[in-house]
């Protein structure tokens, strides 16, 4: 009986998993051909703005790891540097799509980046994957250094 129990789990698991990457699948899919204006684009970008009340010049980049203040929302917040957040990136990220989602974090990017900022990755850049991997590809791109470890963190400048 305990090992049905625990079997019946398990598969209800996986199908949870797996629901959640044909989600994820579905939204790239959607967004990828549902392209946003410019002005969509800085619109979204101009929300997902925080300024640092502490260092406005540096902006924190990294992963989000919900409920730990290692993420980098909360090392940010703790430093007073800038960050990106969309409230409501959940019900955007399904309406918009993955690759649209990029395009607005890639626009935020952008006006910090021609705003001379300095980058704060607060996670080792060299483990990085996903949207963290694609800002520190970005920032290469716009001749930032390659990270330097400074301060228990690693920093990208110009």
């Amino acid at each position: 009986m305990i090992f049905e129990i625990i079997l019946a789990k398990a598969i209800a698991e996986g199908l949870t998993a797996l629901a959640e990457k044909l989600r994820v699948m579905e939204s790239k899919i959607a967004g990828a051909s549902a392209g946003l204006t410019t002005a969509e684009l800085q619109s979204y970008a101009s929300q997902a703005t925080n300024v640092g009340t502490k260092l406005p010049n540096e902006v924190v980049l990294g992963k989000l790891i919900e409920g730990s203040s290692a993420s980098y929302e909360q090392v940010a917040k703790s430093r007073g540097s800038g960050y990106f957040w969309l409230n409501d990136w959940d019900n955007l990220n399904a309406r918009l799509g993955y690759e649209n989602m990029w395009e607005i974090n890639k626009q935020y990017l952008a006006n910090r980046v021609s705003e001379g900022r300095t980058f704060v990755l607060v996670h080792d850049p060299s483990t990085a994957t996903g949207s963290f991997l694609r800002e520190i590809e970005y920032l290469k791109s716009q001749r930032y250094a390659d990270p330097v470890k400074y301060d228990g963190y690693w920093r990208m400048t110009k």
